[in-house]
């Protein structure tokens, strides 16, 4: 594929996490050139041989509008971009400043009315009931239950209203309520943070259990290269994100009910609809849909579904055929989340030796380590291992630097 099949010239990947990573290699293969937007200090894809220029915009979560003025600044340079967020925080800037920058660049933003069931939970789960999806059993608000706790069962998790702005105060998805006192606890926090969530009951099982629907709906309505992911390890254990992850043989009934759901609120683009086994009844329980790039990127392309590609085509002339996805016998590893969490989190998770390396003794692709690009790879382990001196030699008492 090159320039004249994608009509761009510039991306422009808002993000540098593992997700933004996965689609700068992505296009590397094209003659396009590459800009990463840098939103978290955590972020690595700048760093990529591949990027031509990177520019930092740590406010995206306080200010959203902070997005749009950065791409105004750059519109004569940039016009025809195409801006690809990886985030739902960009997705919010983009669609909220939507007006000012249409007229610049192409947006790979779901449509406008779809953005609202994204964003937030109490539309998306109502979504998905409308459609007859199966959902773990909500108890209402947290504020509304913490009155009347008695009748609560536990363990519980606190789940947020609105997942961006959640993530960007409490820096995790969710909270986990093993009593009373964590619901008091929580509840007070979110309070203090001005911040809403529903209380669900813990689907058991382990994170082998949960499984994501991943597929492009391009243009037309018509679903794309489709593919069923099934995590196996996560970081942190339980309630985080995939930091090892295979692709099974497409489960029917997930297909379906994702495609439905996407079909309901008018989806286009590529989403990612995770669910988890609820080995109580046999049933397949709904978690989320995420309506951009995921962390395993990668994992996706292995499996002919190259969000980054197929998002540009369809922009530029539409998808003009079927993409079919394929089977891959391999696994997805984050190597430097793997290995982290495995040492903190190994009595939890209760791995065995031998359950801990058997992904590595499979084919397999890596989330950041590229022997092509290592610079990304290498910027990761530094700022851990930077993180860890100054949690060492830090002072008593001192709150900065905490690792």
């Amino acid at each position: 594929m090159t320039t004249a099949d994608t009509h761009f010239s510039v991306v422009i990947v808002v993000g540098g996490f593992v997700n933004g990573l996965g689609l700068v290699r992505s296009l590397a293969s094209l003659n396009v050139r590459v800009v990463v937007i840098v939103t978290q200090p955590y972020d690595m894809a700048q760093h990529s041989r591949y990027v031509s220029e990177h520019y930092q915009l740590r406010e995206l979560d306080r200010c959203p509008e902070s997005l749009a003025v950065l791409l105004e600044r750059h519109a004569k340079t940039w016009k025809g971009a195409l801006v690809l967020p990886t985030d739902d925080a960009a997705i919010a800037s983009l669609s909220l400043y939507h007006e000012r920058l249409a007229g610049w660049f192409r947006l790979a933003i779901p449509p406008l009315d779809c953005v609202p069931y994204l964003l937030d939970r109490t539309k998306m789960l109502k979504a998905a009931a409308d459609v007859g999806i199966q959902l773990p059993t909500c108890h209402g608000l947290l504020t509304d239950v913490a009155t009347k706790s008695a009748v609560l069962q536990y363990p519980a998790v606190v789940k947020p209203l609105r997942s961006g702005e959640f993530s960007a105060k409490f820096d995790r998805k969710l909270f986990l309520l093993r009593g009373l006192s964590d619901l008091r606890r929580c509840a007070d926090q979110l309070a203090t943070a001005e911040v809403g969530g529903h209380v669900f009951d813990l689907v058991p099982g382990p994170d082998s259990d949960i499984y994501a629907y991943c597929v492009y709906i391009d243009q037309r309505g018509q679903p794309q290269a489709g593919c069923t992911v099934r995590k196996l390890r996560q970081s942190p254990p339980r309630f985080g994100v995939a930091r090892v992850a295979e692709i099974t043989e497409t489960i029917p009934l997930l297909r379906e009910q994702s495609i439905e759901l996407l079909r309901h609120i008018g989806f286009r683009g590529f989403a990612a609809t995770e669910f988890k086994y609820d080995r109580r009844d046999g049933s397949f329980r709904f978690f989320e849909v995420n309506g951009r790039s995921v962390i395993y990127n990668s994992l996706l392309r292995q499996a002919n579904l190259d969000v980054a590609k197929l998002t540009l085509t369809d922009h530029a002339q539409g998808l003009a055929r079927q993409v079919e996805s394929r089977q891959w016998p391999g696994v997805w590893i984050h190597l430097h989340a793997d290995i982290l969490r495995s040492v903190r989190n190994w009595r939890q998770e209760g791995l065995k030796s031998k359950d801990y390396l058997e992904p590595y003794r499979r084919q397999k692709t890596f989330a950041v380590w590229s022997s092509d690009d290592v610079m990304p790879f290498g910027s990761q382990w530094t700022r851990t291992l930077g993180q860890a001196c100054s949690a060492v030699f830090r002072k008593p008492g001192n709150p900065e630097n905490k690792w």
